[in-house]
């Protein structure tokens, strides 16, 4: 979920108030994880362990010999979209992992509720991955390349099993908004002014 420029725009201007005087100062809102350390470390793990098996998941289910199941469009489509949705989680999961924490409000915007979605996503297309697989085993009766068939249908059903414990997780985790209290010292004016 990318913020466009007004979004990020209203982030930034979101940490500005005005003091008594009359004066801007800087108090960047934030989100800060709620619970222990542990909790925020095993909410990490989850994270991390849910994209290096769905990544892996994704590209052992492309490895069986299947035969022609490869070539049915009901098969194909979502297994690409299987693989679009895994670009974009990817790509989340880079912007999460670098960001220091507590989160500043565009960040949080952009990764957090983004997970919650893309489980959810997930779930969807793993079942109907799943569906076509087994729709693909009982219509083409396929001899030779069944155990293929039936790997590939057991690995979307992992993955799917997967991404509804990773994404309880992701829903139970709640995060804190906060307003980060930032001296007039270090406000991005006399940051830049320095």
């Amino acid at each position: 979920m990318k913020l466009s420029f007004f979004d990020r725009r209203r982030a930034h201007l979101e940490g500005y108030t005005i003091d008594a005087d009359g004066h801007k100062l800087y108090n960047p809102v934030i989100y800060r994880f709620r619970g222990s350390k542990k909790e925020r470390l095993r909410f990490n793990i989850a994270v991390t362990c849910w994209v290096i098996l769905l990544v892996g998941l994704c590209i052992a289910s492309g490895i069986p010999k299947s035969g022609d199941l490869w070539n049915q469009k009901y098969v194909v489509i979502p297994f690409v979209l299987e693989g679009i949705g895994l670009l974009a989680l990817a790509i989340t999961f880079i912007r999460y992992i670098f960001e220091e924490h507590p989160l500043p409000i565009r960040m949080y915007r952009s990764t957090v509720p983004v997970f919650k979605l893309l489980s959810v996503v997930f779930i969807i297309i793993n079942i109907a991955e799943l569906i076509t697989a087994v729709i693909y085993i009982i219509t083409s009766k396929p001899e030779e390349t069944l155990a293929g068939c039936i790997i590939y249908a057991a690995l979307k059903l992992i993955s799917c099993v997967i991404n509804i414990i990773s994404g309880k997780i992701l829903r139970d985790a709640s995060w804190i908004r906060e307003i980060k209290e930032v001296s007039e010292e270090n406000s991005p004016e006399k940051l830049l002014l320095q």
